[in-house]
């Protein structure tokens, strides 16, 4: 059996004795997804093998940030191990923890899983709660997990509302303590892990209780990897069969190679030849020149559906016989149709150049007759002008002969006219 879950704790009759196995966790490499703002929460406070404070001030549990949609821990073992079973302690600020605490709800949904590589898609899901609830989720928790692997991760979401009832709203690893339990060696098994997996185990794996192999080498099978393959069985497991060698005897038990060839149409004595390949292990390629290129029989070579044009013989390699010379004009003649098609598009250029021709000449005329028309007609009005200025009379502009203005003698209207009011009216008039 590879691995194991159950609701039970596990016990010294099918697991490594707790008591004298290796926290394979502790003082680890950790690392979490969304860590608190304080250096004082880190990751590595769940594999420092301190729990007797489970208060986030206590310096011993690991806290991450608020407001998360999800959350994630990992330790790195540092090699792959068979793991046996894991202790998860989550934070209780050293309260009971019963239906009433306010942890429950965001312990509960959890998962974890043991991978070769830090992605938790990549590796086996260990264990995942879906049944518990605020008053039956037990904290301490001990975990049953028998899976080879190296990275062991806790997660915890809440992306997918709505959540089964006592959810918390939003998801946190607040983890005081992660321990690890198993053998330290992939080649061990027994209670205590002091035998070695049987020799043919792929990568040394097995079982550590009965030391069934978790898969075998390549040409063996059985539980314990101890049986070589037979019957044109080959591969790991012996799960790969063929009768394809050329000799009809056993293939190699390991790869499935014929010692004395393979038949036609096979590539390695066991798969069928691709489309293009043919003959004795597929080493002959079909003619290009195939109706349908590079198809052809898998045995015989044969194109299938006929050569292209100028191809014969079945596999269609041979050029077919010309009555005229490779280099000859006549090879090159052109179809009645494309002639027609030439001809065709040279009387349509043809007579849209002589449509532009003469278009092009009827405005040239056009242009001509419009210049000598603007000629007369400014000739016509500067007559005109000359003419008007012949009619107009002499005094058309007011121009008079002025007459000469006798002097009036102002001495002499003053004596002749002593009168004052007289007097008075000559200083007025020569103002």
């Amino acid at each position: 059996m590879l691995w194991k879950k159950t609701d039970n704790h596990p016990t010294a009759a099918t697991n490594c004795n707790v008591d004298e196995s290796e926290n394979l966790a502790l003082n680890k490499t950790t690392s979490q997804l969304n860590p608190f703002l304080r250096n004082k929460w880190g990751a590595d406070r769940a594999v420092d093998g301190q729990h007797s404070d489970l208060s986030s001030e206590g310096g011993q549990c690991t806290v991450s940030a608020y407001g998360k949609s999800t959350a994630e821990w990992r330790v790195d073992l540092e090699g792959v191990f068979n793991i046996q079973y894991i202790f998860v302690q989550y934070r209780t600020n050293n309260m009971v923890w019963d239906e009433n605490h306010p942890n429950t709800g965001t312990f509960m949904g959890f998962s974890i899983y043991i991978s070769n590589t830090t992605k938790k898609e990549e590796g086996m899901l260990c264990f995942k709660d879906t049944n518990y609830t605020r008053d039956t989720i037990p904290n301490p928790f001990t975990i049953p997990c028998r899976i080879f692997g190296r990275y062991v991760i806790y997660f915890n979401n809440r992306t997918h509302p709505p959540f089964p009832s006592g959810y918390s709203m939003f998801a946190y690893n607040d983890l005081c303590e992660v321990e690890v339990y198993g053998c330290p060696a992939l080649d061990s098994i027994g209670e205590d892990c002091p035998s070695p997996c049987p020799d043919n185990c792929l990568q040394g794996q097995c079982d550590d209780i009965h030391g069934t192999c978790v898969t075998c080498l390549d040409g063996y099978g059985g539980q314990r990897c101890d049986q070589k393959c037979t019957d044109n069985t080959f591969g790991p497991n012996c799960t790969n069969t063929h009768s394809n060698c050329s000799d009809g005897g056993q293939c190699d038990h390991a790869d499935g190679g014929c010692s004395h060839g393979c038949d036609n149409s096979t590539h390695d004595g066991y798969a069928s030849c691709p489309s293009n390949r043919y003959g004795n292990n597929c080493q002959e390629n079909c003619s290009i020149n195939c109706k349908d290129p590079e198809r052809c029989d898998k045995i015989t070579g044969h194109c299938e559906g006929g050569c292209q044009v100028g191809w014969k013989g079945s596999r269609c390699d041979r050029k077919e016989a010309s009555d005229q010379s490779p280099t000859s004009s006549s090879e090159y003649h052109l179809s009645p149709e494309v002639i027609y098609s030439i001809g065709a598009m040279f009387i349509v250029t043809i007579v849209i150049i002589i449509i532009l021709i003469i278009k092009i000449r009827g405005m040239k005329r056009h242009s001509r007759e419009n210049n000598r028309k603007d000629n007369d007609e400014h000739v016509t009005k500067t007559e005109a002008s000359y003419d008007f200025y012949d009619t107009i009379p002499d005094d058309y502009f007011g121009y008079h002969v002025l007459a000469e203005v006798p002097k009036i003698s102002t001495y002499g209207v003053l004596h002749e006219n002593q009168n004052p009011s007289v007097a008075l009216d000559v200083n007025k008039l020569n103002v």
